[in-house]
């Protein structure tokens, strides 16, 4: 099932990266297989967070097919915008880790509460094409190889290391293409 969810994953970042629609089937069909393996490695925030990516490749997919690539060009996002996400995203990240750390069996209960909370802003930016929601998913993606690693899930933290590299590819031609049409 790993090799399942990493598969549909890399997919989806590549396909991310060149802004086509099918990489939110590929999120959506990575995502319910790693709910399952997240479930089984106690990783539960993660299997939560996974679920809420499924919905998100639901969403993404309606959302990106209603606009053609070539007429829907990424944006930045004010630096106030981010500051806020942050602040929140912080705060709420310490309180759901406290929670599943007082309640639950959790391994690394912080972490995942951050990777989670900072994963459900960084998918919002993805869909709306801010261009900034690479740079999320380069801390995210760091945070999660080591996650996933210190578990066992090997095949899981290659595919937060090709994320990274894809978040790199993706940030720069998400950044050209702005360039590009402003030329026009």
């Amino acid at each position: 099932m790993e090799w399942i969810a990493f598969s549909f994953g890399v997919f989806y970042v590549v396909l991310m990266a060149w802004e086509r629609t099918a990489a939110w089937v590929s999120a959506l069909i990575s995502s319910l297989a790693y709910v399952y393996v997240c479930f089984t490695t106690e990783l539960f925030l993660e299997s939560i967070l996974q679920l809420f990516y499924a919905g998100m490749g639901i969403y993404g997919w309606i959302t990106w097919s209603k606009r053609s690539s070539e007429e829907w060009v990424p944006i930045h996002w004010r630096l106030k915008n981010h500051i806020v996400f942050l602040l929140i995203g912080v705060a709420l990240s310490f309180v759901v880790g406290l929670f599943f750390d007082l309640r639950t069996a959790q391994v690394n209960p912080y972490m995942d509460a951050g990777i989670t909370v900072f994963s459900l802003t960084a998918t919002f930016l993805s869909v709306k094409k801010v261009v900034e929601n690479w740079y999320y998913w380069l801390v995210i993606d760091a945070f999660s190889l080591y996650l996933y690693g210190a578990q066992g899930l090997y095949v899981s933290a290659l595919l937060f290391m090709i994320y990274m590299v894809f978040s790199v590819v993706g940030l720069v031609k998400w950044k050209l293409r702005i360039k590009n049409e402003l030329k026009i």
